[in-house]
């Protein structure tokens, strides 16, 4: 019985570990708005976020790319042609730094929602 009670807890454990996991990354997400007449479809957008967010010269030349995303839709998975959810991180030893209002200009002037 014992042995049971300890699997279960570990199970738990590990299922409690999953969960947290996915949501820590979704939080650096953010909603932009783009303008559909210069892009061709969400991917094109996101295709440019990444491109201007992978080559981005920041003024603080300590910081180093890390990772991006974007996805085209909103956080239901609506107007996929007109918003996407988006991050850019960069890196030095201080931590990550978020340059996500950089990257909107950069990628003709999306809107952070």
């Amino acid at each position: 019985m014992q042995l049971t009670s300890s699997l279960s807890i570990a199970s738990a454990a590990l299922v409690a570990l999953l969960a947290v996991s996915p949501a820590q990354a979704a939080d650096n997400r953010q909603l932009v708005r783009f303008d559909s007449r210069y892009y061709r479809s969400g991917d094109d957008f996101c295709s440019g976020w990444k491109y201007n967010c992978e080559h981005y010269k920041p003024t603080d030349k300590t910081l180093k790319y890390k990772s991006d995303y974007c996805q085209p839709g909103d956080f239901q998975g609506k107007h996929t042609e007109t918003e996407a959810r988006v991050f850019c991180i960069y890196h030095n030893e201080q931590g990550d730094k978020s340059i996500i209002k950089h990257i909107a200009k950069e990628t003709g002037d999306a809107q952070i929602q």
